[in-house]
C-alpha cells in the first residue's frame, strides 16, 4: 500500500468495525457489508492488491483528500463511541457479521480497530523514516 493507501485503509477499517458494532443491521458476508449505509465516502474505492490505484492528482490535493476521510472516520468512531454503555461492550458476541468478526463482542471491535490503527500507524512511521523523514513523536515524551 501506499502511504496514503494506508491512512484510507485504517479509516475504512474503523469505519467498518465500528459501524458493525452500532449497526443494527446484520452482515453475513463481507459483500453485505460493503455495502452498509454507515460507510463514509473515501477518496478513491482502495484496492490493497493494487497500490497504484489512487487517482493521479497533486500530492496536494490527494494529501488533503486523505486527511478529510481520516478526520471523518475519526470523527464518526469517536461519536459512536460516546454513545455506548459498559453493557453495549459485553454484547455482540453472537450478532451475525462476516466470518472474520465472527465471536467478536464490541469491546473485541473497539480493540481491534486500536490494534489495526496501531500497526498501519507504525508501518507509516517506517515509511516515513525510510525516506529520511523524522515523524512527529505521539506525545511529549517520545520525541522520535
Amino acid at each position: 500500500m501506499s502511504f496514503a493507501q494506508h491512512f484510507i485503509h485504517i479509516g475504512y477499517i474503523n469505519n467498518s468495525f465500528i459501524g458493525v458494532l452500532t449497526d443494527p443491521k446484520t452482515y453475513p458476508d463481507f459483500e453485505a457489508l460493503r455495502d452498509a449505509n454507515f460507510f463514509i465516502s473515501r477518496p478513491d474505492p482502495v484496492h490493497l492488491f493494487e497500490p497504484d490505484s489512487l487517482k493521479k492528482r497533486t500530492p496536494t490535493t490527494n494529501q488533503k483528500l486523505v486527511r478529510d476521510y481520516v478526520v471523518k472516520t475519526y470523527d464518526f468512531v469517536i461519536a459512536s463511541l460516546e454513545n455506548l454503555n459498559d453493557q453495549d461492550l459485553i454484547l455482540g458476541e453472537e450478532k451475525e457479521k462476516p466470518w472474520y468478526l465472527g465471536g467478536h463482542t464490541n469491546l473485541d471491535l473497539i480493540l481491534r480497530g486500536e490494534s489495526h490503527t496501531s500497526h498501519h500507524r507504525a508501518q507509516a512511521i517506517l515509511y516515513l523514516k525510510m525516506k529520511g523523514i523524522i515523524p512527529p513523536g505521539y506525545s511529549k515524551h517520545n520525541t522520535l
